[in-house]
């Protein structure tokens, strides 16, 4: 795995999918990382926002290690996972991503994609279309995260504190 395409600078999209997984396993941390953006980007998916794996500072993936590996591999985004696969909506059609063609080395233009794989990108492309509809779904579960991660952070400070209370006596 080479990671050139966490490092591109690509806003990666997120589906309700992708909240639903971290969520139920528990990954609030994932869900209150998402970064919401407006106009643009959000419209290329026909969307009036969308919300995208954060960035670092250099542009690259934020769960990209220094050595380029995926700090979130068994829990990466729906469109990572299938990347560099694509789907045509209005063609009804899979297709490999304009930059992966000019860029991927591991691309080749025998590269198959199981049945599974093509029906996973056509759900992504179908969910980032449908995108305004899941907006207060996944609004209303990053507040629920959000809280959860600060009750966590709030019981530990608290057993943290009854420790150092309990050590110093």
């Amino acid at each position: 795995m080479c990671s050139r395409c966490c490092k591109a600078g690509f806003f990666v999209p997120l589906t309700l999918e992708d909240f639903e997984q971290w969520f139920s396993s528990g990954r609030y941390d994932l869900v209150v990382s998402a970064v919401e953006l407006y106009g643009f980007e959000a419209l290329k998916v026909g969307a009036s926002s969308v919300y995208v794996v954060p960035k670092n500072r250099l542009g690259s993936c934020m769960y990209l290690s220094p050595d380029g590996r995926c700090t979130i591999h068994h829990q990466k985004p729906l469109v990572c996972r299938l990347f560099p696969l694509s789907y045509d909506l209005e063609e009804d059609v899979p297709t490999i991503h304009p930059w992966a063609k000019r860029n991927c080395p591991g691309l080749r233009s025998s590269s198959k994609f199981s049945d599974e794989e093509v029906e996973a990108a056509r759900r992504v492309a179908l969910a980032l279309k449908h995108m305004d509809s899941t907006l207060p779904r996944i609004r209303a579960m990053r507040e629920e995260a959000y809280r959860r991660l600060c009750s966590t952070a709030v019981e530990a400070l608290a057993i943290r504190q009854r420790l150092s209370y309990t050590l110093c006596l």
